[in-house]
């Protein structure tokens, strides 16, 4: 930051003490929540690790548009009502749209593409709705179920789905347990998607990793 004019290093400057001010409000919330640190922890080193890797100084990006004090204003908006409302989902989304304003105007063009990709892993920072977690979670163990119901016959074995439960005749399996859960899902999908970025892998190779 030392080689930045003075305007732009503060803006960078607050929109750093501003995630500190968030991540102080919401640490007992994020310690709560099953993974919460795990995840915090990751979304923030691939966040930096990402914004703080070797630019090509030749790269030329787009520089920031009329669009981004838009995007400014609405996220201030969006995060003060969730802050009013107790949205957290709100708040967070509405921090991370302030956040990019922020970055895109303090930080030279050929950061652009790396702004969204580090503001992207550092969302599952902040804890998922416990309503979504518990919808996607009965998803995944329906489908785990059907899966591997459908998987065993191919292979010759019997078995058939009963609920969350898969039947052999002798044994029964219980998906609910087996499963590890969606918060365990996102956190694989951190680490594998961070990796991936700073490995500059290309789109089918992240999918792969991710696979």
């Amino acid at each position: 930051t030392s080689s930045m004019p003075n305007p732009r290093r503060s803006v960078l400057l607050a929109a750093l003490m501003l995630f500190a001010i968030w991540a102080v409000r919401s640490f007992e919330r994020v310690m709560a929540d099953q993974n919460g640190l795990v995840l915090f922890c990751l979304g923030v080193l691939f966040a930096a690790l990402i914004l703080l890797r070797h630019k090509d100084r030749l790269t030329q990006g787009r520089a920031a548009g009329a669009f981004v004090p838009w995007i400014a204003g609405v996220g201030a908006v969006a995060a003060l009502a969730g802050v009013v409302l107790k949205v957290h989902q709100l708040e967070w989304l509405g921090m991370i749209a302030v956040f990019y304003a922020c970055l895109r105007w303090a930080l030279p063009p050929r950061h652009g593409r790396d702004i969204v990709l580090a503001l992207f892993l550092l969302y599952w920072a902040n804890p998922l709705p416990g309503a979504f977690v518990g919808k996607a979670q009965m998803a995944m163990q329906k489908l785990s179920v059907q899966g591997a119901e459908w998987l065993l016959q191919v292979l010759n074995v019997r078995v058939w789905a009963d609920g969350f439960f898969l039947r052999t005749g002798y044994h029964v399996f219980g998906v609910p347990e087996a499963c590890s859960g969606m918060r365990t899902a996102a956190t694989v999908m951190v680490c594998t998607l961070g990796v991936g970025v700073l490995m500059r892998l290309r789109r089918v190779e992240t999918a792969a990793l991710l696979a």
